[in-house]
């Protein structure tokens, strides 16, 4: 099969996410790592759980969630592949062990899974799209989309990640919504 390093992304043409998803697996190897090591060269005492949730938001989803709005037909394997590297830094931060369970990882750091993240980026981004004016190529190929369906296009995934969140307005009032009211 062939991949294409596209602006940081990874490209096949296997029709799937997994050659990128593995990119960001390697570099979150070194990221994680170098969170690690500043979180114990800062002597935080107290307050070493809320730096690593900083550092967790900022540094490393900032890695491995770059252009994650823009994955297609996401599986729940691939999903699950970027969710365990949060997990691997959680139990590293946590020092426990693959037998507690990953629930309980999220609870007690009181952060969502990556899933969440992901959707919430897309959304957002949908919102952007919806926000442009009718010439714009973005939004006439979403509508296309709409108009078309396929099964795994952006599209669809943007209305399955509606349906799971419970999302009930229309693109319309998506549209007319401010940024900060349509993201909490």
């Amino acid at each position: 099969y062939i991949e294409h390093k596209y602006s940081g992304f990874v490209i096949s043409n296997k029709g799937n996410n997994m050659a990128n998803i593995r990119q960001v697996k390697n570099k979150a190897i070194g990221v994680v790592r170098k969170i690690k090591s500043r979180l114990e060269s800062l002597n935080l005492r107290q307050y070493y759980f809320e730096c690593a949730i900083i550092f967790m938001n900022s540094v490393l989803r900032g890695s491995i969630l770059y252009a994650s709005d823009m994955y297609y037909d996401l599986k729940e394997a691939e999903i699950r592949q970027i969710e365990r590297i949060e997990e691997g830094f959680l139990r590293k931060v946590l020092k426990t062990t693959m037998g507690c369970p990953i629930t309980q990882l999220y609870l007690e750091m009181g952060v969502a899974p990556a899933r969440f993240e992901i959707q919430k980026m897309r959304l957002l981004y949908l919102k952007n799209i919806l926000e442009d004016n009718e010439e714009s190529s973005r939004k006439k190929f979403f509508f296309l989309q709409l108009e078309l369906p396929t099964r795994g296009s952006w599209a669809q995934t943007c209305i399955n990640d509606m349906k799971d969140l419970r999302i009930t307005e229309t693109f319309e009032e998506i549209k007319l919504m401010t940024k900060y009211k349509f993201n909490s």
